[in-house]
């Protein structure tokens, strides 16, 4: 089973996944820009973005190359500060705030202009990775 992480930075690393970030220093196992990821299409059975898609100028591009490089029924999981919670506008690096319905933009009939998959959002969890963290929203979702 091969895993991506989008993203990756230096902590949110898992052990059976390639990590791929923009910054060297992060030491990544590919350094690249998400909207032109250098995998092959239909890849990975998972990929995570933990903390990252608020920080993406272009996420129509962003979820394009990572709905290209997921399996058939693959899983894509996505953690963000849910607005409005303090994190999601504290940082000044975040370019977009996101609630529940941000990601239903990539599913279905309501898709973005130009986002060229289908997503199913199979749940939604709050938290941190599982913990009663306030603040965080986890979006599981499947390729369709």
């Amino acid at each position: 089973m091969l895993n991506l992480n989008v993203g990756c930075g230096l902590r949110n690393r898992g052990t059976d996944e390639v990590g791929v970030d923009i910054d060297f220093n992060c030491k990544p196992d590919v350094c690249a820009n998400m909207e032109a990821l250098p995998f092959k299409s239909d890849t990975f059975n998972q990929v995570r973005a933990l903390h990252v898609l608020e920080h993406v100028p272009n996420i129509v591009s962003v979820m394009n190359e990572i709905y290209r490089v997921l399996k058939w029924n693959g899983e894509f999981i996505v953690e963000v500060p849910e607005f409005p919670h303090w994190k999601s506008v504290a940082d000044p690096t975040h370019v977009r705030y996101f609630i529940e319905d941000s990601f239903r933009y990539f599913e279905g009939m309501n898709r973005l202009p130009g986002f060229k998959g289908s997503f199913q959002i199979l749940k939604f969890v709050r938290g941190d990775k599982g913990m009663p963290t306030e603040g965080n929203l986890d979006c599981y979702m499947r390729k369709n």
